[in-house]
């Protein structure tokens, strides 16, 4: 699970120790994500009617190398860093296949029952207030991921985030550090926009 997912360079604080909720401990493994249901990520649903599950997201334009390649394990120590998004691809996330039959964007993506809240209002710093607590997981909760936990004591960026094989357009600008306010909403993942992450 994403809960023995090493985030940082130096760093051993896995996503287990992720807070989710206000006075929750909670795993991702047992984030609800759904409007009724506490399936795990692998059950996440992406698209509008789809149940498409990560394992089964289609990062690359060409490629078919799955999340379930992705070696997230207990005694591996390739970190995010290490994260080969594509096989020789530079595709962006605006071709992203969510879905199992879906074309549908990041922007697209419906994270709650209702709602269409994007990732833009997705606030991710160490000491910044505009965290996830604008995005909405579920259409009826408002635990949002407002206390998440990034590093214990780290301010590792995933700039080390490959997202190609043999791209280097890392996430190195994605500005998630320790005193930063930069959104995600400056991004730029829509249908008519060639920026990449």
């Amino acid at each position: 699970m994403l809960e023995n997912l090493a985030i940082g360079a130096d760093t051993s604080a896995m996503l287990k120790d992720l807070a989710i909720g206000a006075d929750t401990s909670a795993m991702l493994e047992n984030l609800a994500i759904g409007a009724d249901t506490s399936a795990m990520l692998e059950n996440l649903a992406i698209g509008a009617d789809t149940s498409a599950v990560l394992e089964n997201l289609a990062i690359g334009a060409d490629t078919s190398a799955v999340l379930d390649n992705l070696a997230i394990g207990a005694d591996t120590s390739a970190m995010l860093e290490n994260l080969a998004i594509g096989a020789d691809t530079s595709a962006m996330l605006k071709d992203l296949a969510i879905g199992a039959d879906t074309s549908a964007m990041l922007k697209d993506l419906a994270i709650g029952a209702d709602t269409s809240a994007m990732l833009e209002n997705l606030a991710i710093g160490a000491d910044t207030s505009a965290m996830l607590e604008n995005l909405a997981i579920r259409a009826d909760t408002s635990a949002m991921l407002e206390n998440l936990a990034i590093g214990a004591d780290t301010s590792a960026m995933l700039e080390n985030l490959a997202i190609g094989a043999d791209t280097s357009a890392m996430l190195e600008n994605l500005a998630i550090g320790a005193d930063t306010s930069a959104m995600l909403e400056n991004l730029a993942i829509g249908a008519d926009t060639s920026a990449v992450l």
